[in-house]
């Protein structure tokens, strides 16, 4: 963990430039609605996601489309009344000042048609192992003056989608604390940017919460919680991602979903923030990981509990995911973390609530009867 530590003192420094992380003066703790949202990620069913779109006829993506629009009612048929989405930087920016906001877009349509709420955005600026940055500005400082530019004008063109959409908060950045393991040196840089990102966001949309995102098994180590603490803060809100799993991919009893939620509020509370957001909550369900569905169910149980317990300072929380992934998409995944592992393979293909066959696994019923 040394280059943790690393980041501690580039960041400190930055943030004696700033004299104070936090701008009291905007609106930094930004209350949600008074009803506590838990909503659910949907995907296609693995029957209708059988191979990468770019192989499918005009057909299958017809029907694919269909299938996601059904899973998205199926969501709210049962109370899970929101999501969140992430989408990368250079997804939405393919070429320098052309913007595709397709995915964004689609999916506020859809969660129009099901009364869904889309409460979290995550432009994805860092994504965990990855830094998904238009190609003309990957080898830029993250805080050069291009960089800052286009970070500008990215959100002046987003602003009316996300309006629209009526997002509730935006993310830059996904799980940041996993690339600052292997990239400590960058720390600066992007703390930078966010900063003047942030700055430049609230001149358009000052009421709009802005934070990013953390791994809940980085997070919960002490040293780790210094040494991204300075970055964290210069946020309205910290996210975490939840999946009880050790480094060899084999789940924790379903149980320390109870402890490890009043973890991530002491974490954040700490931090200084009134409120956290739980972005991604799941739990898989193969025998590799040494799971089964009945202990999926049951991490469902004890983690919606404590959610529940804790409304007031968890406005948001997001199951993960609604199906498992077809094989050939799990195995592209791999491909993107550069690993090969069974057990994390089989972490990826079995974290879905219904089965890849499109049947509901006890964790889908147990939501269905107790949301």
């Amino acid at each position: 963990m040394k280059n943790y530590f690393i980041i501690i003192f580039l960041v400190v420094s930055f943030l004696m430039l700033l004299c104070c992380a936090r701008n009291n003066q905007e609106n930094i703790q930004s209350k949600s609605l008074n009803q506590q949202m838990i909503g659910m990620t949907e995907n296609p069913t693995a029957t209708a996601f059988s191979k990468p779109p770019q192989e499918m006829t005009m057909n299958e993506i017809q029907a694919l489309y269909v299938d996601m629009q059904a899973n998205t009612l199926k969501a709210a048929s049962i109370g899970l009344n929101s999501l969140a989405l992430g989408v990368s930087w250079d997804e939405m920016e393919p070429s320098p000042g052309v913007y595709n906001f397709s995915s964004l877009q689609d999916t506020i349509t859809r969660s129009k048609l099901a009364n869904r709420s889309l409460e979290l955005f995550n432009v994805r600026v860092i994504d965990t192992t990855d830094k998904p940055l238009p190609t003309d500005l990957l080898n830029l400082p993250m805080d050069s003056e291009e960089t800052k530019q286009r970070a500008k004008e990215l959100f002046q063109a987003l602003a009316p989608v996300l309006t629209d959409g009526n997002v509730k908060r935006v993310e830059f950045g996904n799980e940041i604390d996993i690339y600052f393991l292997y990239h400590p040196e960058e720390a600066m840089n992007f703390a930078w940017l966010f900063w003047l990102t942030k700055q430049e966001f609230k001149k358009i949309m000052p009421n709009v919460p802005f934070g990013m995102s953390v791994t809940f098994e980085q997070i919960k180590k002490p040293e780790i919680q210094a040494a991204l603490k300075p970055i964290l803060q210069l946020g309205d809100f910290v996210a975490f991602t939840y999946y009880p799993i050790n480094e060899r991919f084999v789940v924790r009893n379903p149980y320390t979903a109870i402890s490890d939620i009043q973890t991530m509020r002491k974490i954040a509370e700490g931090f200084g923030f009134s409120e956290a957001i739980l972005q991604e909550v799941g739990y898989p369900s193969s025998r590799t990981c040494r799971s089964s569905e009945r202990m999926q169910k049951n991490f469902y149980k004890y983690a919606l509990r404590e959610i529940k317990a804790n409304a007031d300072f968890f406005p948001f929380a997001c199951f993960f995911i609604m199906c498992d992934y077809p094989q050939w998409f799990v195995d592209q995944f791999g491909g993107y973390y550069g690993i090969d592992d069974k057990a994390f393979l089989e972490y990826l293909k079995t974290v879905g609530t219904i089965d890849e066959n499109g049947n509901p696994k006890d964790s889908w019923n147990f939501l269905k009867k107790n949301l």
